[in-house]
């Protein structure tokens, strides 16, 4: 199962989890919910939000990506 988070630096300059999910659905609702703040501030403080989003974005795609060719691989190599 793909694993989705957005990390924060903490004061020791170690990542830690603010937000985790297996769920794809889950992660494209975060991106939804992370790109509608976005886009209803007026003038964002910084490019983190934005960076935020990126990484979700990649995230996703390289789970569906990986979907994918797994769907791929079982359609032309059934398990049986």
């Amino acid at each position: 199962m793909p694993r989705f988070s957005i990390n924060r630096i903490d004061e020791y300059s170690q990542l830690y989890p603010v937000w985790e999910s297996d769920d794809l659905s889950e992660a494209w609702d975060k991106l939804d919910s992370l790109t509608a703040t976005m886009e209803e501030a007026h003038r964002p403080q910084s490019d983190q939000l934005a960076e935020v989003i990126r990484g979700l974005r990649v995230q996703i795609d390289e789970a569906e990506a990986e979907s994918n060719v797994d769907a791929i691989a079982e359609t032309l190599f059934p398990r049986g």
